[in-house]
């Protein structure tokens, strides 16, 4: 909620969406059997298009965090960070980037696919 009254969501809007974010729960089914019903505590519904715009602009501040020779690219929920390392400085600004990423990602709890990561 705090990302949308940053971008300047008030009033109705926020309190709709707040609505729609809040007291949801999940239940699981296989087959024709259905599991308990629990609640979801964070996460947007997938599959939805007000569940998509929420994932951008919860995410869309990410690439601020970069800087020095780092720039980072953001595709759907996928980020990429891109450095020249010609020197030994471009080393180390690059260990920050990804550093302040991992800050950034455990403060907003967004997991990283580590089993995804590379470098090149």
């Amino acid at each position: 909620m705090s990302k949308l009254i940053a971008y300047g969501i008030t009033g109705d809007l926020l309190e709709w969406i707040r609505s729609f974010l809040s007291e949801r729960t999940q239940c699981t089914r296989v087959n024709e059997s259905y599991s308990e019903y629990t609640s979801v505590v964070s996460g947007v519904i997938q599959e939805s298009v007000l569940g998509q715009l929420l994932f951008l602009l919860y995410i869309n501040d990410v690439t601020d965090i970069f800087g020095g020779s780092c720039v980072g690219k953001l595709y759907a929920n996928d980020i990429k960070l891109y450095s020249v390392l010609d020197n030994p400085l471009n080393y180390s600004d690059l260990q920050n980037n990804v550093n302040d990423l991992q800050q950034w990602s455990e403060k907003w709890q967004l997991s990283k696919s580590y089993k995804k990561c590379s470098v090149l």
